[in-house]
């Protein structure tokens, strides 16, 4: 729950002017026989962390995920199934409420949707998940805009597929979409330090110098059984795991490529995208480099801005702590250093 004092700090010190706050639909905070589909205990957790946001003027992203179990599997795609209905239950229970709700930036439908982990065709079965979800929440909330993105957990790569903003299903939808994206890498490296077996790096090694081909991180190896575009989320994947590519991923002039795809999505159809998801752990950081994580996020926020994108870094508090804002007196310096340069809330 987000308390006065977090909300004060949030707006006052750091002079952030953006929350995503996260609405987990998951087992302890679901309630299914009840017109919410939420318990009520997590019900009134998210009714008070709204306020002192509020208080504070700062923009609120409503945003629901739900367990992977769920999230992974067909059912939930599915608007014909039991699962879809409880997922939609709550949903419109959250438009009904907020509906109005000054400060309320949007609807995050499903952070960082997987229906490619479940088998299914994952743009097409997507866009059908979002447009019936937005039909339901638009019965009770004609205004208030959405925020989505693309299948395997909202990766850049999925906007280079235009059906995002222009299948039919969406056209009723068109001015209220505000696209996503994560910049979650390079993995294992922002989370722990680490590096993929076999890469011959040193801890403390960001940046790497540049130069090289990002090109490479999309060639389909020898004997693969993958096609481009369609497979390009997992070619990228196997390739930013390999000795000789991986290093392309330390580089300064990474976060812009990466970013790339999303930005060329924003521009052809001329809609709003956010970072709503990038940030290394204060683990990264030696002792002979010990401030490379925030050179390394301050890369990331530089590649955003340059991109006309907004950001929002995860995470402020909570678990892991060492990917923190709260509790990490060099990153909230960092970020109210930074603030301190913007108008903020």
């Amino acid at each position: 729950m987000v308390t006065a004092e977090e909300a004060a700090d949030l707006a006052l010190q750091l002079r952030f002017n953006f929350v995503r706050l996260r609405i987990s639909f998951e087992q302890g905070n679901r309630d299914d026989a009840d017109p919410s589909g939420l318990s009520a205990a997590f019900r009134q957790e998210l009714l008070a962390s709204v306020e002192p946001l509020k208080a504070q003027r700062i923009w609120i992203l409503l945003e629901m995920r739900t367990d992977d179990e769920t999230a992974n599997h067909a059912p939930l795609y599915d608007p014909a199934s039991p699962g879809f209905a409880a997922y939609r239950k709550a949903w419109t229970w959250i438009a009904r409420t907020f509906k109005g709700t000054d400060w309320i930036a949007g609807y995050g439908l499903l952070a960082e949707p997987s229906p490619d982990k479940a088998g299914l065709d994952p743009v097409p079965a997507l866009i059908t998940f979002q447009a019936a979800l937005m039909e339901a929440i638009t019965r009770e909330d004609a205004v208030t805009p959405f925020f989505v993105g693309p299948a395997f957990n909202y990766d850049t790569m999925g906007y280079r597929w235009d059906a995002y903003q222009t299948d039919p299903k969406l056209a009723a939808y068109r001015g209220r979409l505000v696209y996503e994206v994560n910049l979650l890498m390079p993995k294992p490296w922002i989370v722990d330090g680490s590096v993929p077996p076999g890469v011959a790096l040193e801890a403390g090694t960001w940046p790497q110098p540049s130069g090289g081909d990002f090109g490479a991180l999309l060639q389909v190896a020898p004997g693969e059984d993958l096609l481009r575009p369609r497979d390009d989320e997992r070619i990228f994947t196997r390739r930013r795991q390999e000795p000789a590519t991986f290093p392309l991923l330390m580089t300064r002039e990474f976060p812009a490529w990466y970013l790339g795809f999303a930005k060329a999505f924003a521009e052809r159809h001329q809609v709003p995208m956010v970072l709503d998801q990038f940030g290394a752990s204060t683990t990264v950081n030696t002792l002979a480099n010990p401030n490379q994580q925030l050179a390394y996020e301050q890369a990331v926020i530089e590649a955003a801005e340059a991109a006309g994108m907004g950001w929002c870094r995860w995470i402020y508090s909570g678990h892991p702590s060492d990917r923190s804002i709260a509790g990490n007196a060099s990153v909230h310096a960092f970020y109210a250093s930074l603030g301190a340069t913007r108008p903020g809330p």
